[in-house]
């Protein structure tokens, strides 16, 4: 009896050694750590009539963000020929709502690692060059 209650023990204590975690796969990375380095601007959606819908763009406008793990980041756009470019400071809440110089600024979802969603209720007019209120979506592409 003490033989094979032994010989279980041993048994338990293999398995459980070989079911050990590494701790580099266990580690989750924070949307925040996601959100860091350079993504460019793909498009932005407005929701009309309960459906997403891509609005138009001037040609000729780009645009990038980048962020740094100090919380700082840079906008820069060219927007009709204009080249312009605007340094703020960034955070990500755990709730994914995104904070620009202190203020919530809208929501960040993650398609992927190499794709974001910003939701807000404000964007660029790409007629005027000012912002509008409503419901928004911009999409964004990691640089590669």
């Amino acid at each position: 009896m003490n033989s094979k209650f032994f010989i279980l023990i041993l048994l338990c204590m293999v398995s459980l050694s070989f079911s050990s975690c590494n701790k580099d796969k266990d580690q989750k990375v924070s949307n925040s750590e996601r959100l860091i380095g350079e993504w460019i601007y793909r498009t932005t959606q407005e929701k009309t009539n309960g459906e997403w819908k891509d609005m138009p763009t001037q040609v000729g406008a780009e645009g990038a963000q980048t962020f740094y793990k100090d919380g700082k980041a840079l906008i820069t756009m060219t927007f009709k020929g204009e080249y312009m470019e605007q340094k703020f400071e960034w955070n990500l809440k755990d709730n994914n709502d995104y904070i620009i110089n202190g203020t919530v600024r809208g929501q960040i979802l993650f398609e992927s690692n190499d794709c974001f969603y910003l939701y807000s209720d404000e964007t660029l007019d790409p007629e005027t060059g000012g912002n509008i209120k409503g419901e928004f979506c911009d999409i964004y592409d990691r640089k590669k």
